[in-house]
């Protein structure tokens, strides 16, 4: 079994804090349904599902949509969203997925990879379930650079000891067997955002990166984005308006790629 973070502890503030506003899901799903070139006979595998944000509004765009979570309040929290999508879910660690070979012709994982120890047998799980052909889609956000300058500041300041650097997860997958055949798919969208609040997000440990941070660090980071914040925003509990992003990349098997479950 792989070491991954756990987030039965945010399933009940997941939805409300993580990369998109409400409603963005739906061209998100549309853009994914694009990349992926989905049809009604696809078949899906969604590691990481977590409360479906992805995964509910997907499988309308697909005919059979799986998702695959080692948090049970995660999945509990999409049970409870879900109306009559056929969205299926399990609790399952990426490392070791209950599906036979060749299941799926797309793998999809959002923002994911990052969160997880130990890469190659999830490397070796991905390559085992899709079938011929299938592709890879690897999701991420992009936030406006002033929000990345101040993600930079917290991080420089609270040298979190993160579970692996999500930076490094495209070498990682180029490196084992991949090539990437399609990265030109991105849902830019507008949304207000309060400087302020991402300190009270760090402070109250909204963010997974932030559990493992000693009471110390997140002092430390408190203070250095305070001082940024206050340097650069006249009124730091007014929200500004920014530019996210939401990428696809899609990649696919070097043909000859084996690997041998250990």
């Amino acid at each position: 079994m792989t070491q991954s973070v756990n987030f039965d502890r945010a399933a009940g503030f997941y939805d409300d804090t993580r990369d998109f506003p409400a409603g963005e899901e739906v061209r998100i799903a549309e853009l994914i349904a694009t990349a992926g070139n989905l049809s009604a006979d696809s078949r899906v595998l969604e590691i990481g599902v977590g409360t479906g944000r992805i995964a509910l509004p997907l499988v309308k765009h697909t005919g059979e949509m799986h998702g695959a979570d080692i948090s049970h309040l995660m999945l509990k929290r999409l049970c409870e969203k879900r109306i009559d999508e056929d969205v299926y879910p399990v609790v399952a660690d990426a490392g070791c997925l209950p599906y036979a070979d060749d299941s799926f012709d797309i793998v999809l994982i959002v923002n994911v990879l990052h969160l997880i120890t130990e890469l190659e047998p999830v490397n070796a799980e991905m390559v085992r379930v899709l079938r011929p052909g299938g592709r890879l889609l690897r999701c991420y956000p992009v936030h406006d650079d002033r929000f990345r300058q101040m993600y930079h500041v917290w991080h420089n300041a609270t040298t979190p000891k993160t579970v692996a650097s999500w930076l490094s997860t495209p070498d990682f997958l180029v490196e084992n067997g991949w090539r990437v055949i399609s990265d030109g798919h991105v849902h830019r969208f507008g949304r207000k955002r309060v400087p302020q609040q991402l300190i009270e997000n760090n402070k109250n440990r909204v963010w997974s990166s932030t559990w493992n941070l000693s009471d110390e660090q997140i002092e430390r980071g408190v203070a250095a984005l305070q001082t940024h914040i206050d340097e650069h925003y006249d009124d730091a509990s007014v929200a500004i308006d920014v530019e996210d992003a939401f990428h696809v990349v899609v990649y696919e098997v070097i043909d000859g790629t084996q690997y041998q479950i250990v």
